[in-house]
């Protein structure tokens, strides 16, 4: 993919390009680097039991509250593609793979060349575990692999062996090295995060929950009409107070 195109679409910088060694070829690539430069919320996403991970940073997207990945997905949803983030890793009694469509929602694949794509290269890269890419989106004939790390964290991609045996496993299944991007995000100032409220009163929380299944259905200005835009997660009853947040998976409000 262009990274003209890229930049453009993800509102991102370019930055020095991932050099990555591919472990059966023993070829040395290079990967397009971007970054983007976040706003944290000042709230936390609460448990699910689905389609979640810990100590994940929330951002702002317009009025909106999601990961890093549910944010590009939007990003690239604005331009016509669709996309799901792929978790990878689970604990003891939890499934191997989950595709996601926000949090706390699982959600297939849902066009069915794209599908038989992920399953082929899944099953050439041996089904590894935490290897498979964040960011699997297409639109039509295209498609774009993207992974997400945070920026100034230790976490390279040369340093992951099954990550590298899922991107060789693309480019054997006929993908060009152009569809994957390795996306940082500046993720802002972790101080203003608020810890979880305790002690609220039932009646409190379902008020609460009411007010963001409304809110979380509707689809924000820009993405009105897109099948998979249901994916912003925290909303904020007011920013101005910091109070009312909830994640639509659980009961938890966060002040």
């Amino acid at each position: 993919m262009d990274v003209e195109y890229l930049t453009r679409v993800l509102g991102a910088t370019v930055l020095t390009p991932t050099e990555v060694k591919l472990p059966r070829t023993r070829k040395r690539k290079r990967i397009v680097t971007l970054l983007r430069r976040e706003s944290r919320a000042p709230v936390v996403a609460a448990k699910c039991a689905d389609c979640y991970a810990p100590n994940k940073p929330v951002l702002k997207f317009g009025r909106r509250r999601t990961w890093a990945e549910f944010l590009v997905l939007g990003l690239l949803e604005r331009d016509g593609w669709s996309g799901r983030w792929i978790k990878n890793w689970s604990g003891p009694g939890r499934p191997r793979l989950q595709v996601c469509a926000g949090i706390g929602k699982e959600l297939a694949i849902s066009d069915p060349r794209a599908a038989a794509l992920f399953a082929r290269v899944d099953e050439r890269a041996g089904h590894p575990a935490g290897g498979i890419w964040d960011l699997f989106a297409w639109r039509g004939a295209d498609y774009l692999i993207i992974e997400s790390k945070q920026y100034r964290r230790r976490d390279n991609l040369h340093d992951d062996p099954s990550q590298l045996r899922w991107l060789e496993a693309c480019h054997d299944e006929g993908l060009s090295l152009d569809s994957f991007a390795l996306v940082r995000y500046d993720a802002g100032d972790a101080s203003i995060v608020r810890p979880v409220a305790r002690g609220l009163s039932s009646a409190t929380i379902r008020v609460v929950r009411d007010v963001l299944a409304i809110e979380t259905l509707a689809s924000p200005p820009e993405l009105s009409g897109q099948a998979d835009s249901a994916y912003f997660d925290a909303v904020p009853r007011s920013e101005s107070t910091e109070t009312g947040v909830m994640n639509r998976c659980s009961s938890t409000v966060v002040n």
